[in-house]
């Protein structure tokens, strides 16, 4: 999905149009990094075309069996496509140290219920 920015946008208030969710703007910072570097924070140029990410785990949640090698971090940009919430993930977890938990079964919780993303998009027009 694409977004025209308007004046006024920060990537807070597209998160919050695009999901119905203010807190999710890193996907929107982190997938047009090339766009806004260089940018004040919170600043969007009017006009640009922003790409709107609806990773994996957006709206639904996931089970994911931990293999040698995964990280938080990794498995924040395999379902959420951005590092930002690693931390989420973490703690939705209990913490629970992965390179000593192969086999474990762990929850990718969404980031954004069903029925708030859709009433977003339809507000939004999309």
């Amino acid at each position: 999905m694409s977004y025209l920015v308007r004046d006024n946008d920060t990537p807070q208030r597209v998160s919050a149009k695009v999901y119905g969710e203010w807190t999710l703007f890193p996907l929107i910072q982190d997938n047009n990094h090339a766009l806004l570097n260089g940018l004040p924070e919170n600043t969007l140029p009017m006009g640009a075309i922003l790409y709107i990410p609806e990773p994996p785990a957006l709206t639904d949640e996931f089970k994911h069996t931990i293999k040698d090698g995964d990280t938080y971090m990794a498995l924040s940009e395999i379902y959420y496509e951005s590092v930002s919430f690693f931390r989420k993930l973490e703690k939705d977890n209990n913490f629970i140290r992965l390179n000593k938990s192969i086999g474990t079964v762990i929850t990718i919780p969404a980031l954004v219920s069903k029925k708030v993303y859709q009433t977003a998009r339809r507000i939004l027009g999309a």
